[in-house]
């Protein structure tokens, strides 16, 4: 719970740290190319990566130093021994430090920060049949993002932007005891800003 209270801290603080000239708005989409961190007490080393895609809606400033605040709905998901395929659901939810040294319409940017998701669902997959499970829980994964872009001024309001990060998930977000599972991955995305 304390997390949780500390991230809503660090979203209020989010107008009086921005070192911004204008706000923005804007779309964004791409994939996750996941690369969970499974481990187990019978099957070591069985797991094979999946991709799945991320949507969503952010909020960011203009100017050298900026914060970005994203709303997500996040797949990923991994099979595991060839014999089962797991998706999870999440509602993400990315809290960034934007550095774009260089001015004027082609910016070259590079982003860290932190993200808390929160599990909606999970679906998986097995010998042909599929299972949903709801989390009727709070099921919370914290997790560390790292990454670097491009964006071009395509208007005189609107940014296009390209770029790419790297997941480290902190959570165990496995239910079972006798395995650990971490997300991980790299995530390719492109975003519409309008200022």
């Amino acid at each position: 719970m304390k997390k949780i209270a500390m991230m809503f801290l660090l979203l209020a603080a989010v107008p009086s740290y921005a070192d911004t000239d204008r706000s923005g708005f804007g779309i964004h989409g791409g994939l996750n190319f996941n690369d969970f961190d499974v481990t187990s007490n019978t099957v070591t080393n069985a797991k094979n990566n999946t991709t799945g895609w991320l949507a969503g809606i952010h909020f960011e400033g203009e100017g050298p130093l900026t914060l970005r605040l994203e709303v997500n709905y996040s797949v990923r998901g991994y099979e595991y021994a060839n014999l089962v395929n797991v998706k999870y659901n999440y509602l993400e939810i990315p809290l960034l430090v934007k550095f774009s040294p260089i001015p004027g319409p082609i910016k070259v940017f590079v982003e860290g920060g932190g993200s808390a998701s929160l599990k909606l669902s999970t679906t998986v997959d097995t010998l042909g049949s599929s299972v949903t499970y709801d989390t009727n829980s709070s099921t919370w994964d914290f997790g560390l993002l790292a990454g670097a872009g491009l964006g071009v001024m395509v208007g005189p309001n609107t940014l296009l932007s390209v770029e790419g990060r790297y997941l480290y998930g902190l959570t165990n977000v496995s239910d079972d005891a006798t395995v650990t599972i971490h997300t991980r991955g790299i995530q390719a995305l492109a975003s519409l800003t309008f200022f």
